[in-house]
């Protein structure tokens, strides 16, 4: 009888635990191949923001689970990345390359997952549905964009009688390339004389015939636009050959320097560099201290370790966060999906960045986040804010 009670009980019906809840993200990102510092950085931030938000209970109780592909920087690796995440079930996608976004704009329209991109938009991501809507959603307003402030920069402090020339040093690579049509335009506007681009492949061993031809055009200001092992190249080849001691200021735009920073150190000394995105030397922002506190916990990090593309992927995780919640609460877990997602980046007002960027506000109509940028000067390999000012990034795209 008592082996038949024992039986009895191990039968008995046991009220089944609440299943947990969970939202699933994407990333096709390049963890590896020739952008890979770039891409290792942003995963990092991406991860380590899903990570402290879990630990803070979720988002309203939601655990985040981060799903990923390597995508290698190969917009046809992306394609495939693409659908394997939407397989496994994801209600957004994030991605580091503007190339792999505009081939993949209608797939994300089909498939009713949102995109948030880490870089900027193009007239094809800002391509609307049937409905009117759109689903690329993005900080960085557009590559275009990023000639503008050095362009500005310049003019606003040039005291000679002859218009200031200005170049750029770029690689064969889309966003690049826009970033190359945006200086052009800007140049245009502002009364500058563009002397021209060299373009280098994206995976480059050696930029002196670049730099060269570039140098023989006398220009006043060089902008450089490339990530990645690339940077490092251009950025040695220049302090090799001597380019600032011609009296050329040498720009970049954007947080990849920082990847390269570790590598080139003392090479880079004398750069500007003009960000969306904080350095994290910055070291008195609200948000920086707790991503900087984050990343000593989880992996031994200092700041030197955490410059780079760490500082955007753990601002754009967050803000995903807020799409997601802003979603949940509007329809529930039970009814989130993609659509909900998309229409969450829509609604996005005045989100507190903590002071990794100013505050956040996306729309359907204006699905980018920022317009304006501030300058870093590298002296003693590493960061060093110019100004508390914020020079105006017009997207200089032609938005339907």
């Amino acid at each position: 009888m008592l082996v038949l009670a024992m039986v009895a009980s191990a039968c008995a019906p046991v009220a089944a635990a609440p299943a947990e809840k969970v939202v699933k993200m994407g990333a096709s990102i390049f963890l590896t191949g020739p952008l890979a510092d770039t891409g290792v950085a942003a995963f990092n931030g991406l991860k380590d923001c899903a990570r402290y938000i879990n630990e803070q209970g979720g988002i309203n109780g939601a655990k985040i689970v981060l799903e990923w592909q390597d995508n290698r920087g190969e917009i046809p690796r992306s394609i495939v990345a693409h659908k394997r995440l939407v397989g496994m079930g994801i209600l957004l996608e994030m991605g580091g390359l503007l190339g792999e976004a505009e081939v993949l704009t209608r797939s994300h329209i089909r498939d009713q997952i949102p995109r948030f991109m880490l870089h900027g938009q193009s007239a094809i991501t800002l391509t609307k549905d049937d409905q009117g809507l759109r689903w690329m959603f993005s900080l960085f307003a557009s590559y275009r964009q990023e000639g503008w402030p050095p362009a500005a920069w310049l003019k606003e402090n040039w005291t000679e009688e002859r218009p200031p020339r200005i170049g750029a040093l770029l690689y064969e690579h889309i966003s690049a390339l826009e970033g190359g049509e945006g200086l052009e335009m800007a140049c245009k506007e502002l009364g500058i004389e563009y002397v021209g681009a060299e373009v280098t492949p994206v995976l480059c061993i050696d930029s002196s015939t670049e730099w060269l031809r570039l140098a023989a055009k006398k220009p006043d200001l060089i902008l450089v636009g490339n990530c990645g092992a690339t940077l490092v190249v251009t950025v040695k080849d220049a302090k090799r050959l001597g380019i600032t001691e011609r009296g050329i200021k040498l720009v970049h735009v954007e947080h990849c320097f920082d990847d390269a920073l570790h590598i080139v150190k003392g090479d880079a000394n004398g750069w500007y560099v003009f960000r969306t995105f904080p350095s994290a030397t910055r070291t008195d922002l609200p948000g920086m201290k707790i991503l900087l506190e984050k990343a000593k916990e989880y992996r031994g990090w200092g700041p030197e370790k955490v410059e780079g593309s760490y500082v955007p992927g753990w601002l754009h995780m967050a803000v995903a966060v807020e799409a997601v919640r802003l979603a949940l609460e509007r329809v529930g877990y039970e009814n989130l999906t993609g659509r909900a997602v998309r229409d969450g980046f829509a609604n996005i007002k005045n989100c507190d960045a903590a002071g990794l960027m100013y505050p956040i506000t996306l729309t359907n109509e204006h699905p980018w986040g920022c317009e304006q940028m501030q300058l870093y000067q590298i002296r003693d390999a590493k960061f060093h804010l110019v100004s508390d000012k914020w020079y105006p990034a017009p997207i200089l795209l032609q938005v339907g």
